[in-house]
């Protein structure tokens, strides 16, 4: 891997996570400890991140330009409510779901009425707050390190805790999906929750609005070819949408 390389996604660890340690780089990246201290010694150079005792955590200017959760979901308002209405039709009652940390569900989740009886796992705090509120509707909170922008956990006990289930459907959303229908999410860590949830689940929905097709992220975790349907809005690509149903991939417009 090139060393800018695994800055940049050093970088988006510590984005995501807060802090990070060195020995914590060696383990995901393969490198040793030397090598791991430099690439934070030259972070920290460029003003991104500050260096504690053992690792680094992100400035005081990066932490005030994370996008908060409620931002993300006013972006494309209109289109995530109206997937959200569709990909309500797939959740049935007596169900095991999971859920995942996303706007779209989010949006999916405050449609879901007090009637429904459910048992519902997620991994972050907004989407497990909102379905405590419904009395018929069993919440399992799934643990692990807490991330500060999206309130979402992470890391080896929260992908343990996903594979110690078994889900009839997992409704999630997604960073990008690309031309060629691979899917992307923003980090290593969310990488983990995907290959977790993809291992416990029999059916797999993605909810993405349009703006999410035809682009990439930063790591890459799979392809609509490894789930059960897309379900997007009528602003998607026409050209885009005839290509995905050409590969075989099953596209709902919402």
């Amino acid at each position: 891997m090139l060393k800018q390389t695994r800055h940049d996604q050093i970088l988006q660890l510590v984005k995501e996570k807060g802090s990070v340690e060195t020995s914590e780089l060696c383990r995901l990246f393969g490198i040793t400890e030397m090598t791991a201290r430099r690439d934070l010694d030259a972070l920290s150079g460029q003003g991104t991140i500050i260096r504690t005792h053992g690792g680094a955590m992100l400035s005081a200017e990066e932490v005030n330009v994370e996008r908060p959760f409620n931002t993300r979901l006013s972006l494309h308002k209109d289109a995530k409510e109206t997937i959200a209405k569709a990909a309500l039709a797939y959740v049935k009652d007596g169900q095991n779901l999971f859920f995942n940390s996303s706007s779209t569900v989010l949006s999916l989740v405050r449609l879901i009425d007090n009637s429904r009886q459910l048992l519902i796992a997620t991994d972050t705090i907004r989407i497990a707050d909102e379905l405590n509120t419904r009395s018929r509707v069993t919440v399992i909170q799934i643990g692990g390190e807490l991330k500060k922008n999206t309130l979402a956990s992470s890391g080896y006990w929260a992908e343990t805790m996903i594979r110690q289930f078994h889900f009839d459907t997992a409704i999630l959303g997604v960073k990008a999906i690309d031309a060629d229908g691979n899917l992307y999410c923003s980090n290593l860590l969310d990488r983990g929750i995907y290959d977790a949830v993809f291992a416990s689940t029999n059916e797999i929905i993605l909810i993405a609005d349009s703006s999410k097709l035809g682009q990439t992220d930063f790591v890459r975790f799979g392809s609509l070819q490894d789930v059960d349907r897309l379900i997007t809005d009528k602003g998607a690509p026409t050209d885009l949408l005839i290509a995905f149903k050409e590969k075989g991939f099953t596209i709902e417009l919402a």
